[in-house]
């Protein structure tokens, strides 16, 4: 199956949202066969983001890149350069993809 990765770029996200984004982001996954390379980019310099997000599935790669604290969206993004699959697929934390959205557009 093609790869596919997916960049989201967070900075102290609000959880509810970010569950939502991920739930759809599985929905739209399970629909087109794929399991991502989730790399979730931790913009706050605590560094918890994974504290407030609910367990992902277990055959999905995640990384979390942190550490380097609140360098913004294109640079937050641009860390993951060395990490992308075949497709990528940039992500905002609040966006909600349509169950069919990543099957079309692969």
């Amino acid at each position: 199956m093609r790869g596919l990765s997916v960049s989201i770029v967070l900075y102290r996200p609000d959880p509810a949202l970010l569950d939502a984004t991920l739930g759809a982001l599985e929905r739209a996954c399970r629909e087109a066969g794929v399991s991502p390379c989730l790399l979730l980019v931790d913009n706050d310099e605590r560094g918890q983001v994974l504290d407030d997000v609910a367990p992902l599935p277990a055959d999905w790669r995640v990384n979390v890149l942190s550490g380097h604290g609140n360098v913004g969206f294109g640079a937050g993004h641009n860390l993951c350069l060395g990490e992308l699959e075949t497709y990528h697929l940039i992500l905002n934390p609040d966006l909600e993809l349509a169950p069919d959205a990543l099957k079309n557009a692969l």
